[in-house]
């Protein structure tokens, strides 16, 4: 039987490395992607493990990748306005 736990893992895992990979693009749909991924391995560590330093460290990484999205659209729209 399949573990619901285990496959939501990998599925947040392809998230968070195929989110590297689309920062390596500079391709804005790292940061969507990487909050998703961010908020479901808060819940996987919040229904297991329940490890405050893990559950910390996805909390700033969802709180970057908000940061980082902001201000990769202000930036964006600066560079149109040049445009």
């Amino acid at each position: 039987m399949v573990n619901v736990l285990d496959v939501i893992s990998w599925v947040l895992t392809i998230f968070s490395v195929g989110g590297n990979f689309l920062l390596a693009k500079k391709n804005k749909l790292v940061f969507p992607i990487w909050i998703v991924a961010n908020v479901g391995w808060v819940v996987v560590i919040l229904l297991t493990s329940r490890n405050i330093a893990q559950l910390v460290m996805y909390g700033i990484y969802t709180y970057t990748s908000v940061c980082g999205w902001v201000q990769w659209s202000k930036d964006e729209k600066k560079e149109n306005e040049k445009n």
